[in-house]
C-alpha cells in the first residue's frame, strides 16, 4: 500500500507520465511494452483514466520491484 499512496510515488509517476506510453515503459523497465502492454494502456487512457494512475501500478509491479 506504501507504494500506491505514498506522495514520493506519486510525484515520481507524475514526473514518469507523458504523452507516449512506450517512453513509460522505456523508463521503467528499460525495454519497449509488449502488444498487450499497449493496447491495456491505451484502453485504460480512452476510458479518461489519468496516465499518473497507471504510471503508479508500473512503478508498484513486481517487474519493477524485483530483479530476476
Amino acid at each position: 500500500l506504501f507504494l500506491l499512496n505514498s506522495p514520493l510515488m506519486m510525484n515520481a509517476s507524475a514526473a514518469i507520465a507523458g504523452p507516449d506510453p512506450a517512453e513509460a515503459y522505456r523508463r521503467i523497465f528499460a525495454r519497449a511494452p509488449e502488444k498487450a502492454e499497449a493496447q491495456l494502456a491505451r484502453e485504460y487512457l480512452a476510458q479518461g483514466n489519468a496516465w499518473a494512475e497507471y504510471v503508479q501500478v508500473l512503478l508498484s509491479s513486481n517487474e519493477f520491484l524485483y530483479i530476476e
